[in-house]
């Protein structure tokens, strides 16, 4: 094939230029709208983290409102108990004043002294043993 002669296809410069020139600006406009693409995902992204940060600082205020709600319920029935038990024991201090009155059943509110009953009840027990 060394006597082949082979035909290459002149081009002129102008149009290879031209080609070059088209297949630059085609280049250049894919590059472009990536960007643009790039642009709007980084728009889109900060709107996005901007609303859901909103909405988390709309939740958290929500919920510490709310803590608070239960904060101060909380309260409120610790005290409503408090003064419950308190009327509680007053109540049933007053009924055992009541009973006492009524029915004496202690030694001292009868008016025996709790030492001397006791001495009694061993007089009383050392003389019933010895018999």
């Amino acid at each position: 094939m060394i006597g082949c002669s082979s035909q290459t296809q002149q081009i002129p410069l102008s149009q290879n230029i031209s080609q070059k020139n088209e297949s630059n600006r085609d280049d250049i406009y894919q590059k472009y709208n990536l960007l643009q693409e790039v642009l709007y995902s980084k728009k889109q992204y900060e709107l996005d983290r901007d609303q859901n940060a909103y909405e988390v600082a709309k939740e958290y205020s929500r919920l510490t409102q709310e803590r608070r709600l239960v904060a101060m319920e909380i309260t409120k029935l610790s005290e409503e108990r408090e003064k419950r038990d308190c009327d509680k024991k007053k109540h049933r201090q007053d009924n055992r004043d009541a009973v006492s009155k009524r029915y004496p059943a202690r030694r001292e509110e009868r008016g025996v002294p709790h030492r001397v009953t006791n001495i009694t009840i061993q007089i009383i027990s050392q003389r019933i043993i010895t018999y």
